[in-house]
């Protein structure tokens, strides 16, 4: 497996200390959404089909913003959100995407890696000034994929070449980013080198990105290997990280550890509030919560769908989106 208009909070689904509402479509094409919130009632989604809506206790309806398909989003203030993805190119099957949001006026850029097979699947702000998107890229001729990241000072991008990090026409590819200040992110994916496919991180701390993999080596409920969907790091030096078969890992500046584990389905999103909290979403409509080091079993909040996205700008209040173009809010 993979893993909001007005609404009326009635629903009986309380978890964890969460009201949720009940699932509510937000983009009737029933495309795939990813969201973010600055704060609570002060949310942006965007879709695989180029659209974005705010929600302010209520939904915009979806508006045209590019022509291509969103991935990611963040938003680290109110006034503005950075939104990744790609779109499809005449000379390559597709190219990166960016789109800017300052003040409700979109703009739209591409990569800074002309020439090349590219598509962003995640992106994280700390600021108007400082952002992180990460991806995958496949160079003319190489005979394969590349992971890689590259920043955003207010200005421009660009790449972080780093041989260690990219492994380069390895087969790696890059899902999720999460920076917690300027000098602390973390990049998760997929080291897809036939020998050692499994969990691939990279960590930046100060400036200097370095590459590990992790692999869950535990014989119950899941398999080794996979790969890592969903980061959250709340503050420097403590991330949590999730992956396809489920499994959720934990960082605490010296080493990776295995946390808790989803059998339901793969780990799709994880938003990380304060550094004592963190809310994981599924494939399968459920939601797992991580207070203070002890993860509650995953319960469902959208059932029958798969949650692609969550957004927890505080402990108290939720969104997460499906891919089906439908919305569920947590509040407490």
């Amino acid at each position: 497996g993979d893993g909001l208009l007005r609404i009326s909070y009635t629903s009986t689904n309380s978890y964890p200390g969460l009201q949720w509402s009940a699932a509510r479509r937000i983009d009737a094409k029933r495309d795939r959404v990813a969201v973010s919130c600055a704060a609570p009632n002060s949310c942006v989604a965007v879709d695989s089909a180029g659209r974005a809506m705010t929600y302010d206790g209520r939904w915009s309806k979806p508006a045209p913003v590019v022509t291509g398909g969103f991935a990611a989003i963040s938003c680290p203030s109110r006034t503005f959100c950075v939104a990744v993805g790609s779109a499809p190119s005449a000379a390559i099957l597709s190219a990166p995407l960016i789109a800017v949001d300052n003040h409700g006026t979109w703009s739209s850029s591409s990569g800074p890696e002309p020439g090349t097979q590219e598509v962003l699947t995640g992106v994280s702000c700390v600021s108007s000034t400082f952002c992180v998107a990460a991806g995958t890229y496949l160079q003319n001729g190489s005979p394969g994929t590349t992971a890689f990241v590259q920043t955003f000072d207010g200005h421009s991008w660009t790449v972080i070449e780093n041989e260690p990090l990219t492994g380069y026409a390895s087969g790696d590819t890059m899902q999720g980013v999460s920076c917690s200040s300027t000098a602390f992110c973390t990049a998760v994916g997929t080291a897809g080198d036939r020998s050692d496919i499994g969990g691939l991180v990279d960590v930046d701390a100060g400036g200097s990105w370095t590459g590990t993999q992790i692999s869950d080596d535990r014989t119950a409920n899941f398999t080794e290997g996979g790969g890592l969907n969903a980061v959250g790091c709340p503050v420097v030096n403590s991330c949590v990280a999730a992956g396809v078969e489920g499994e959720v890992y934990s960082y605490d500046g010296h080493g990776w550890t295995v946390a808790v584990g989803d059998p339901e389905s793969a780990i799709t999103a994880i938003s990380c509030p304060d550094a004592s909290t963190c809310l994981a979403v599924d494939g399968a409509g459920n939601a797992l919560i991580d207070q203070t080091g002890n993860w509650e079993v995953a319960r469902s909040i959208d059932p029958g769908h798969s949650l692609r996205s969550v957004s927890c700008p505080t402990t108290r209040f939720c969104l997460s989106v499906d891919t089906a173009g439908r919305a569920v809010i947590g509040k407490r």
